[in-house]
């Protein structure tokens, strides 16, 4: 899980030719995709030379969905798929924990630490 303008330091570092882009915004908008085709067009991504899947467009993961690109990233360790701006805070834990969140954008699951927090600015904007 990454924040938004990851894409473009990634390709700066690597090189656009080892990132794939899949962008779903429009099959999501018009719920035109079901999460076996969205599994299957992120895996076919991948070749020899490109380990690297940037998935772009969506808000959400279904958990089946990140559970099996979870598995399939087990089972191929040199191959990663970045999420770009989602929210993973509603997803099952177990799938969550297969999962960095070291760059990812913050939501209020991770800047409410206690009560006090829930008065602070930045949760009442967003409330």
């Amino acid at each position: 899980m990454v924040k938004g303008g990851t894409l473009q330091q990634l390709q700066g570092q690597l090189g656009k030719k080892k990132i794939a882009v899949k962008d779903f915004e429009n099959e999501a908008i018009h719920k035109g995709v079901t999460i076996n085709s969205m599994y299957l067009d992120i895996i076919a991504q991948f070749s020899k030379f490109t380990c690297i899947v940037y998935v772009q467009g969506l808000t959400r993961v279904e958990d089946a969905l990140l559970k099996w690109l979870a598995e399939y990233t087990f089972h191929h360790p040199w191959r990663f798929v970045f999420f770009e701006n989602i929210d993973a805070s509603w997803n099952f834990s177990e799938n969550r924990d297969r999962c960095n969140f070291t760059f990812a954008p913050e939501t209020p699951a991770t800047l409410i630490q206690n009560t006090a927090d829930l008065s602070s600015g930045r949760i009442s904007k967003m409330r």
